[in-house]
């Protein structure tokens, strides 16, 4: 059984009803079509991380994306990544809080934490470049969630320091690397 089929999202809260969430994970993890890959990428971000906002389904959607990472298909790989950066950047919505689901983000992370070596790997990887950064992104902001991964996580933005054609991703680095001194 895959993760995504054990959650009940008839009943998950979002912005407004996560029915629909598990239909189009799916479709990111096997779609050969951008358009339905970046149809189904809104589809989730207007729900379960509305302008930063996180409802009780980004926990199950965050899961579900770990998951499908390492088996969607290349083009769907930076929408699956751009997903796990706003969902580890979010901030709870009132009713989350107001539901006493007030640890929606620290479980959010600690669930990509669990991912860290993917996404080492990516960086690694024939990926993109819009790829490492988002891998970048992720990478630091789980450094900050577990300091135990600062040194590891410092020694491969070095490694890679300098290496962009897009110097918005050397910037990016330094960035980080300041940012976890």
């Amino acid at each position: 059984m895959d993760i995504i089929d054990t959650f009940d999202w008839n009943n998950l809260r979002s912005a407004d009803s996560s029915k629909q969430l598990s239909k189009a994970i799916r479709v990111i993890a096997t779609s050969d079509c951008k358009r339905e890959i970046e149809t189904a990428y809104w589809n989730i971000d207007n729900e379960c991380v509305v302008q930063g906002i996180l409802y009780e389904s980004a926990l199950a959607v965050v899961c579900s994306l770990l998951e499908i990472l390492s088996k969607c298909k290349k083009m769907a790989r930076p929408y699956v990544l751009e997903l796990i950066v706003q969902l580890i950047s979010g901030t709870p919505a009132r009713v989350e809080i107001e539901s006493g689901n007030i640890e929606l983000l620290k479980n959010i992370r600690l669930e990509v934490l669990k991912s860290v070596p993917v996404f080492l790997a990516l960086l690694e990887k024939d990926s993109s470049e819009e790829e490492k950064a988002l891998c970048i992104d992720i990478l630091g902001v789980c450094a900050l969630e577990d300091s135990s991964l600062k040194i590891i996580v410092k020694e491969r933005l070095n490694l890679l320091n300098g290496d962009f054609e897009n110097e918005g991703v050397n910037t990016l680095i330094e960035n980080w690397l300041l940012e976890l001194e």
